[in-house]
Order: C-alpha cells, then sequence, then structure tokens
C-alpha cells in the first residue's frame, strides 16, 4: 500500500507515497478498518472537519473562475477576498428577506395563540376526563393508604431559548471557520490537490488523480446547477399553490420556502413551520389553516425522497440509492451539516473509485467516444476524430 522514497528536501528523510498501481495487493479486511476508522474519527472531530470539508467543497465550486482570473493576471487576493464577502452578503440579503414577513406573522401571534388555544382546549377536553380518571385510579393503586411516595428527582432540562441561542452560536462559528479556511484556499499559489498527487506513486497515478478532481469539480457545479432549478420549482409550485387557495403574501412565501429547501432536514421543518404561522395567522379556521403546511410537507416529501435523487442521478450519472445513502450517513455523522455536504463528498467519492477502482476512462474521453461512435453510425456522416487521453488531460504539472 505504501512505498518509501527519498525525501525531496535533501535532509536525509524518507516519507511514504502511497502506490496506487496493478501491483497494490492491499487485503481487503485491512480496508474494511481503514474505512472503520474514517468514519469514527468523522464522528468524533465533526466541529473540525465540518468547516474543512465545506471549505474545500466551496474551493472547488470556485476554482473554475480562480484559473479563469489568474490566467488573466488577476491577483489571487481579489477572488480570495470576494468569494467569502459574496457569500456573507447572500446570507445577509436570505436572512434579511426572510425577517420582514416573519415579523408581521409575529405581531399577529397573541391574537394567534389565542385563537389556537380555544380551539386547543375544545379538542382537549376528551384529554382531561381521561387523565383525571387516570389519576384517580393511581392514587386508589398507591400503598400506605394512597399516599404518595418519596418525591422523584428530575433533571431539568436547557429552556427552548438556550438551546436557540447555543446553536446559533455555534452556526456562527462554523461559517467564520470555513470562510476563513476559504480565503486561505483561494489565497493559495497551488491548488490543494497538488499535495495529494505528491504523495502518488508514478505518473499514471498522479494523472488518474487530477482527472479524478477535474471530473468531481465539474460535477460539483453540475449539482448546484441542479439543486438551484430544483427549489426554482418548488418554489414556484408552492407559490402558485398558495395564491390558488388565497394565503395572502403567497408569492413571498413561496419564495421563502425555495430558500428554505436548500437547507437539508431543517429547511423543511421550518417551512412547514412557517406555512403553518402564516396559516393560522391569515384564517379564522384551523382546518383552512392546516392545507398550506400540508401541501408544503406533500411536495417536500415527494421532492426529497423521489424527485432530487432522480434528476441527481441522471445529471451526474450517480445510482439515487447511493444519493440517498450518502444523504443518511451524512446527516447520521454530522446532522444539517453533513446532509449538506454528502452530496459533494459523494461525487469526489465516486471520481476517486472510477479512476483508482474502476480503472475508467475520463468522462469526457467515454463521451467524446459515444459522439464518434454515433455520428459515424449515421449515413453518409463525415467521421468524427476521437479524443485522445492526451487531448482531454492536460499536463500534471498545470494549475
Amino acid at each position: 500500500m505504501f512505498r518509501w522514497r527519498r525525501s525531496p528536501f535533501g535532509l536525509g528523510a524518507s516519507f511514504p507515497r502511497l502506490a496506487l498501481g496493478k501491483e497494490n495487493k492491499t487485503p481487503a479486511p485491512l480496508w474494511i478498518l481503514a474505512g472503520t476508522a474514517v468514519f469514527a474519527v468523522a464522528a468524533y472531530a465533526a466541529p473540525v472537519l465540518i468547516p474543512l470539508v465545506a471549505a474545500v467543497m466551496l474551493y472547488y465550486l470556485f476554482a473554475p473562475l480562480k484559473r479563469r482570473l489568474d490566467r488573466n493576471g488577476v491577483n489571487r487576493l481579489f477572488i480570495a477576498t470576494a468569494a467569502p464577502a459574496g457569500i456573507v452578503v447572500v446570507l445577509f440579503a436570505g436572512f434579511t428577506f426572510l425577517a420582514g414577513p416573519v415579523s408581521g406573522w409575529l405581531e399577529k401571534a397573541p391574537a394567534m395563540v389565542a385563537r389556537l388555544q380555544q380551539q386547543a382546549d375544545a379538542l382537549m377536553r376528551p384529554v382531561e376526563k381521561m387523565r383525571e380518571a387516570t389519576g384517580q385510579v393511581e392514587k386508589i393503586a398507591l400503598p400506605d393508604g394512597g399516599q404518595p411516595g418519596p418525591p422523584e428527582v428530575t433533571v431539568k432540562p436547557r429552556s427552548l431559548l438556550e438551546r436557540v441561542f447555543g446553536g446559533l452560536s455555534d452556526f456562527v462559528v462554523s461559517i467564520a471557520a470555513t470562510l476563513m479556511l476559504l480565503f486561505y484556499l483561494l489565497a493559495r499559489a497551488s491548488p490543494p490537490e497538488r499535495a495529494l498527487i505528491g504523495f502518488l506513486d508514478g505518473f499514471a497515478a498522479r494523472r488518474r488523480a487530477w482527472r479524478a478532481v477535474r471530473e468531481a469539480e465539474a460535477d460539483l457545479g453540475r449539482y448546484l446547477q441542479t439543486l438551484a432549478l430544483i427549489n426554482a420549482a418548488v418554489g414556484a409550485g408552492l407559490a402558485a399553490a398558495f395564491h390558488f387557495i388565497g394565503l395572502p403574501g403567497g408569492i413571498v412565501l413561496g419564495a421563502m420556502v425555495g430558500l428554505l429547501n436548500f437547507i437539508p432536514l431543517l429547511g423543511p421543518v421550518a417551512s412547514v413551520i412557517l406555512t403553518l404561522v402564516a396559516g393560522l395567522a391569515s384564517f379564522e379556521s384551523f382546518g383552512a389553516a392546516l392545507i398550506a403546511p400540508g401541501i408544503v410537507a406533500a411536495v417536500h416529501t415527494f421532492e426529497t425522497n423521489f424527485a432530487t435523487p432522480a434528476i441527481l442521478g441522471r445529471r451526474l450519472t450517480l445510482d439515487p440509492f447511493l444519493v440517498v445513502v450518502a444523504l443518511l450517513l451524512g446527516t447520521w455523522l454530522w446532522g444539517i451539516g453533513g446532509a449538506l455536504l454528502s452530496v459533494p463528498v459523494l461525487l469526489f467519492t465516486v471520481a476517486a473509485w472510477r479512476a483508482y477502482v474502476l480503472r475508467a476512462p475520463p468522462k469526457a474521453l467515454e463521451a467524446a467516444k459515444e459522439s464518434a461512435a454515433a455520428k459515424a453510425a449515421a449515413p453518409d456522416a463525415p467521421a468524427a476524430p476521437v479524443a485522445t487521453a492526451s487531448a482531454v488531460v492536460p499536463p500534471v504539472g498545470a494549475a
């Protein structure tokens, strides 16, 4: 698995290089142990790894623009400063866009809560009667003439306000760490994959690593474009549905739901709560107020479990089963942050699997061969040149 090579620093030391060629005979149990160790470390070091992985994914999102600006002679500090600043502006604009309608609905909260309390009291009367009857039965069943035993000791949990502010502070720290790491990655003269390529043994292994990174980088851009189109379609469809049922501010609410849909797990839950508050503030009947959140829950269930995995699998040549498994594993390991990063990490994992395990040719080469074969099969079609590996992949030393 490893080969020891002389250090390039001229100090007489040596360092290992990965030997991933055909001579690699690493037994399967060792790979299983390595995978288990990776999952254990990922779960334990989540506060450190989540900002690091997020910064790396954002770097490869901006990497094509960075290379274009470098070729045009633009200073690296420009993109290194503009990218984090743009992310901050987008986040601030999103919170500002959400704050206006939410504050208007919160002003109606006292009347809404009073109306909801009246409806809840009518629904809870049978439950209260059952609770009183159960208490009388428990009192009869107590020993010592119905005298209660010693009081139970219970630990008082943190209040909702404490949990909200604690989670908000952790979120702000993670965002700040991610943006700081992104700045330093974009300010580097050489791309981060060059450090990985330097540890690989042989030109063929390094070329496969370069191809895998470039394919995953292109897939990452297509993934974000696809996700933006899906969320725009969800927001537009829900805005039309809200307008149809007569919900005031339905267009703005649909846009808010589309923006929240970028956040896995928490976004759909926040959308349902938001539409429930809007329905309670706009309709007198409790049943009518449940129509909007019911529509949102149904649309999110279909989109999350069926539409998004199928569309991503078709556009990114990913198995929808792998997309769902990646979402489950990411959520289990890192929560909402893991759900956000699961598909981008899956793209890089699949690219590495194609390059080193399946030994598959680059996607661009496969597409060129298929196009040439289709043109050759067509009648009276001129022969198209088939792309070669040297034409698809530039030298390893290129930035």
